[in-house]
């Protein structure tokens, strides 16, 4: 008997392979971002399990009755009600609502009684239809208190992990995935990084236009890395979320000479690398990965921590004052030839990868309101540039799995 149930559940999980298998392209392309693959992966390994427990329990009821559907059904109907009977039993059991337990008893003995017949070879199905037929019965005044909250019971777990992750998300952690290079080597494309929103207060969890926070209890500082809704006067992506890194914050004036950031005058460590980075940067409008070169170098904002930045040249200077960009064009800046000063409620942010991020030094300094969690860690990172794993039309990505649970400085 044993041979024939693993037989049914090995056709109803091949049955279920073969349907991802052919499938599996409106999810994922080899070469793509690969974005949410993990989360698609864990629920379709989900569905497979509960397919094939179903669908294979159907098949090996089907196999012993000899090919009769209608045979199948029934013992497979009646072995899914005795599951529900004994679970609702041992919830009654658990909870105490009743003093009296010899119904529960009754109902136990009739149960076993009818399990034991749907295990056998050659089974008696009146006998079967008159034990289903008593259980119900006996079971009745057990289950009726509970009639009128089956529905929201049955769901009441799934309700209340939606309710519990939905909360989470709207005020405490959201999840975020790097989608371009301008935080390389620090953020990689396919990194999904979890962001705090409690860092700098409570955030509105229904802005209308830009977010507010309803309780402020800090305010970005350099060196963190923030996510935040481009704003207004960005080039492009208007209101998408961005992450950047904080250089200079309210009333401290910044610039950038020979490729170093001063602050207040005064030079960020930075140490340069003349070693030479190949890199990949996904090009989401052509769907296509695009080889970078790149130097290696270490700067530190925070006296205890260092950060790689790559740049492609080192004799940058900024600000630059020119027809297309005036000194007066710069939302959130007070300009000079020499420095710029950031306003009350604005900070200065920068990607790692400085030749290839769109930032403050181009659109200007980003409003505190618009920044709507620190980057905390990485929960997952994904590689969609090749296939790791590959048969017929079903592929994966690559996993990195040294930056699971990688942490941002």
């Amino acid at each position: 008997m044993n041979r024939y149930l693993q037989f049914g559940n090995l056709i109803a999980f091949l049955i279920g392979i073969i349907f991802i298998l052919n499938t599996w392209e409106l999810f994922y392309q080899p070469g793509e971002l690969g974005a949410n693959i993990f989360i698609i992966l864990i629920l379709i390994i989900f569905l497979l399990y509960v397919f094939t427990k179903n669908f294979g329990l159907f098949l090996n009821e089907l196999i012993l009755e000899q090919g009769s559907i209608k045979k199948a059904l029934f013992i497979f109907r009646a072995k899914n009600r005795v599951e529900l009977f004994k679970k609702k039993i041992k919830k009654i059991s658990r909870k105490n609502k009743f003093l009296n337990s010899a119904n529960i008893l009754i109902v136990k003995k009739t149960l076993d009684i009818l399990e034991s017949h749907l295990h056998k070879s050659n089974k008696n199905f009146d006998k079967i239809q008159d034990l289903l037929t008593q259980s119900e019965h006996d079971s009745k005044f057990l289950f009726e208190k509970l009639s009128d909250k089956d529905f929201f019971e049955k769901f009441k777990s799934i309700f209340v992990a939606l309710l519990i992750s939905f909360i989470i998300r709207l005020l405490i952690i959201e999840p975020f995935q790097i989608p371009s290079s301008s935080m390389v080597p620090t953020l990689l494309i396919g990194d999904h990084v979890f962001a705090l929103k409690l860092s700098y207060g409570i955030i509105n969890p229904f802005p209308w236009q830009q977010y507010s926070y309803l309780i402020r209890w800090s305010t970005p500082k350099p060196g963190d890395v923030v996510i935040f809704k481009a704003p207004s006067y960005t080039s492009s992506n208007i209101g998408a979320d961005w992450v950047k890194r904080v250089i200079a914050c309210a009333g401290q004036t910044v610039s950038i000479k020979n490729g170093i950031i001063y602050v207040d005058n005064k030079p960020y460590i930075y140490l340069l690398n003349h070693e030479k980075i190949l890199y990949y940067d996904y090009l989401s409008y052509e769907k296509k990965w695009q080889s970078r070169t790149a130097f290696l170098n270490k700067e530190s904002i925070k006296s205890n921590i260092v950060h790689q930045t790559y740049t492609n040249k080192f004799l940058e200077f900024w600000p630059t004052v020119n027809k297309s960009m005036s000194k007066h064009q710069y939302p959130g800046l007070e300009c000079n030839k020499e420095f710029c000063k950031i306003k009350e409620g604005f900070v200065f942010v920068m990607g790692d990868n400085r030749e290839n991020s769109a930032d403050s030094r181009f659109w200007g300094a980003l409003s505190i309101n618009n920044i709507h969690g620190k980057v905390i860690c990485v929960w997952v990172s994904i590689d969609g540039r090749k296939a790791w794993f590959k048969v017929g039309k079903f592929s994966l990505p690559i996993f990195r799995l040294s930056r699971i649970l990688h942490l941002i400085a």
